[in-house]
């Protein structure tokens, strides 16, 4: 089962928090375990009476707690409890003999599609409940929706933007950490000045408290936090931080951060400090989530996308590995060209719909050529899709060595390099915990080796030069087969990302100033399974693209009560 992004509202409305769940429904039942003592003060009848109520109380409490906590589990993929399982808890007493259920307090975790079941018990004296809480899972993604306007000359405030109408551009950006030199445009293709920039999601708040949020821009920006205001860095003006405070719960918090630039300053950053955040950092990737408004395709062509002999379809990472029943041809890929045959298929399958640049004429720039199949819809887009130039994040950080690993290496802290090569035969890079490793050179995988992530790891690759090339039987994070734990931002024009023979990488990829090349001809074929953002993508004999569908899809999230009943 897969990581969902973020929490959601459950039994009674009351959202699920971090470790404050646990705590708090703990609490709640030793208040209701305290309200026994009055019961000494009755008569035998009243007390008998009185006792079976409140036994019937504190079995309810116990199965709430039991569901709650299970709920939290599943959601957030934690093992909260400890007792090896994720969606189950471990069963017994928790205050004052109240118990949960006899064995597991949550039992028969179902999975059907994006459907959860959990069932809880909760028991104590002669009273048990039960009841099976059904969770229907969002697509929930990684990181901020980005809506991007074009604006009228010279606005003052972010009062002048138009934030209703169609963004000329969209996208899902891994987080606000965004400063770019005057020569580049913040996405590529955009301008430099007179343009207005929305994010929107969810941070994921650690632990409660006061916390702090730091807009850094230039012009002007305000950020809102649940509805309220918090940040006031708006106006004309150069570069500049300021901050604001507000008190959080544990759990998720919406953000609002509008932000525009007149003069070409090019800079967006959002940081935060707290209980948990000593001082100001910019928010991590890992605390941000997002449900898109418009739908963005997970594979983009910028300037062209030529499919020779390939296949493209897709798969929802949320469901697991690519396979079986998980296939899916209900997706959209886009260029953001109108020029004719920017998207091209040749001998080759592209199983979803194609979408061309805004105000393109589809049967104009999306083509076909000899044995080349869209089994889709054509149509243009509505918005384009932003490509954000990203900025490292470890460029403090000394440049170490390059490394060209033998055996097996693990990374355990985050690493600045000057080069990779992973190139001896059955060499493996083993990624233990949520990494960051920025290169400044090429990083090369070779024949029979491997980048491998552990339980509960995940690694965001910054290339700031060269090329990443698999080559041979390269594999990148095929043990886990979940793109949405391994990321590559390509920082500077000109850097590339290359595939060839049988190698397999399951990732997303965002490359700005550059592109894709998967080059087939071998068995089993090179194949692409995830997300990939850039300026060109191109494929020639046997290439596989499989992307991911759940990557920047719309949709809802409920919780529904399946079935409530008292047993005894």
């Amino acid at each position: 089962m897969r990581r969902l992004g973020r929490p959601m509202t459950l039994l009674g409305g009351s959202p699920v928090r971090g470790g404050t769940v646990l705590v708090g429904i703990v609490v709640a039942v030793m208040v209701v375990a305290a309200g026994i003592v009055v019961v000494a003060i009755a008569g035998r009848r009243e007390q008998d009476s009185m006792i079976r109520r409140f036994e019937a109380m504190r079995a309810f409490y116990a199965q709430e707690a039991a569901v709650q906590i299970a709920v939290r589990e599943v959601l957030r993929q934690q093992d909260d409890d400890g007792d090896g399982v994720i969606g189950t808890v471990a069963g017994g007493v928790i205050s004052s003999g109240i118990t949960i259920g006899a064995s597991k307090g949550a039992t028969g975790l179902t999975v059907s599609g994006g459907d959860t079941t959990l069932e809880a018990q909760g028991a104590n004296g002669i009273a048990t409940r039960t009841s099976a809480v059904t969770l229907t899972t969002a697509n929930y993604v990684p990181g901020l929706y980005a809506e991007c306007f074009l604006t009228a000359s010279n606005p003052t405030s972010v009062n002048d933007i138009t934030w209703t109408g169609t963004p000329a551009m969209v996208s899902v950006v891994p987080n606000v950490n965004m400063s770019v030199p005057n020569a580049t445009a913040m996405w590529q293709g955009g301008p430099h000045t007179n343009y207005a920039i929305r994010f929107r999601g969810t941070v994921d708040i650690p632990s409660a408290g006061t916390w702090t949020f730091y807009n850094e821009s230039g012009d002007g920006s305000v950020l809102w936090v649940n509805g309220t205001q918090v940040v006031d860095n708006d106006g004309n003006h150069s570069t500049q931080v300021r901050s604001g405070d507000i008190v959080l719960p544990a759990g998720p918090a919406a953000i609002d951060l509008k932000y525009y630039t007149r003069n070409a300053s090019d800079t967006i950053i959002l940081s935060w400090s707290g209980p948990t955040v000593a001082s100001q950092t910019v928010i991590p990737p890992s605390a941000l989530t997002c449900d898109p408004v418009l739908a963005v395709p997970p594979v983009v062509g910028h300037t062209s996308l030529s499919l020779a002999g390939a296949t493209l379809d897709g798969y929802s990472s949320k469901s697991g590995a690519y396979g079986g029943s998980n296939i899916t041809s209900g997706f959209s890929v886009q260029t953001n060209a109108t020029a004719a045959s920017a998207m091209n298929v040749t001998v080759g399958t592209l199983a979803s719909n194609a979408l061309c640049g805004v105000g393109g004429t589809p049967n104009t720039v999306i083509t076909t050529g000899s044995g080349g199949s869209i089994s889709g819809s054509k149509a243009a887009a509505t918005s384009g899709v932003a490509l954000f130039w990203q900025t490292p994040p470890l460029e403090s950080l000394l440049v170490e060595a390059g490394i060209s690993p033998v055996g097996t290496l693990t990374i355990t802290s985050d690493r600045r390099l000057a080069f990779v090569n992973l190139t001896t035969a059955n060499a493996k890079m083993v990624i233990s915990g949520h990494r960051v490793m920025q290169v400044d050179g090429g990083f090369t995988i070779g024949s029979n080796c491997t980048i491998e992530l552990n339980a509960d790891s995940s690694l965001r690759l910054y290339m700031t030069g060269g090329t990443l090339a698999l080559s041979s039987t390269a594999q990148v994070n095929a043990n886990t087969a979940d793109p949405t734990r391994f990321h590559v931002f390509f920082t500077s024009s000109g850097l590339s990302m290359t595939m060839a023979n049988s190698a397999a990488f399951h990732g997303y990829a965002f490359n700005p100033g550059g592109g894709l090349a998967i080059t087939g001809g071998s068995t089993p074929a090179p194949t692409f399974f995830g997300a990939f953002h850039g300026t060109t993508v191109s494929t020639s004999s046997t290439a596989l693209i499989r992307a991911d569908a759940a990557f920047g899809s719309t949709s809802a999230a409920t919780t529904v009560l399946a079935a409530w009943r008292q047993t005894r």
